[in-house]
């Protein structure tokens, strides 16, 4: 709604704004940034999302929130970044238990094995 126009560079569009609407001027900044970034994009997709979050997510939450209260777009990129956030600790948090629980049984199992090796010999 707040663009005037738009081009395409690079294959990705690319929204031109007025020149004093700051908030979607740097929006359109940090987006064209994480596009070039190969570790986080390139042609076949998202490649890390932890590096998105570092480099893209919250640099946005961190400008928009500059922008709050006077611009609603900035209060709601601000609030869904902040849920990205919020979302990516937790399930961080998440494969991380998994991984340690899959390490326990692991290790649970290699002990039962080496008893029963023990017991058969």
């Amino acid at each position: 709604m707040r663009g005037t126009d738009f081009v395409f560079e690079d294959g990705i569009k690319k929204w031109i704004f007025r020149d004093d609407d700051a908030f979607m001027i740097k929006y359109s900044e940090l987006r064209k940034k994480i596009f070039k970034d190969k570790e986080v994009i390139n042609a076949n997709g998202l490649q890390d999302r932890a590096k998105l979050v570092e480099r893209f997510v919250l640099p946005l939450i961190k400008t928009s929130a500059v922008y709050i209260p006077e611009d609603y777009n900035a209060i709601e990129v601000n609030d869904i970044g902040n849920q990205v956030n919020s979302a990516h600790i937790d399930i961080v948090q998440v494969t991380n238990t998994h991984f340690r629980a899959t390490m326990s049984y692991l290790a649970a199992l290699e002990d039962i094995k080496a008893k029963i090796d023990e017991y058969l010999d």
